[in-house]
């Protein structure tokens, strides 16, 4: 098993955190993927989480990452 954690630092309203993660799941995608690859694992044994740290706020997108990475 593995996990990506892609650390973002941007600063925006929490109204637009959805926003966010939606834009940033199928770059998280390609990560699992390329993950998987380099490990020789299965894409369904890679999670990812993106960590908003001005926000304070961790989220896990490995089922909105899965979407994209079929």
């Amino acid at each position: 098993r593995a996990e990506v954690i892609d650390w973002k630092s941007d600063t925006f309203d929490k109204s637009d955190l959805q926003s966010k993660i939606e834009n940033y799941a199928p770059q998280l995608a390609t990560y699992r993927l390329a993950a998987a690859k380099l490990l020789g694992i299965g894409v369904d044994q890679v999670s990812a989480c993106l960590a908003f740290t001005m926000a304070g706020h961790i989220e896990d997108v490995t089922k909105k990452a899965t979407i994209y990475a079929s």
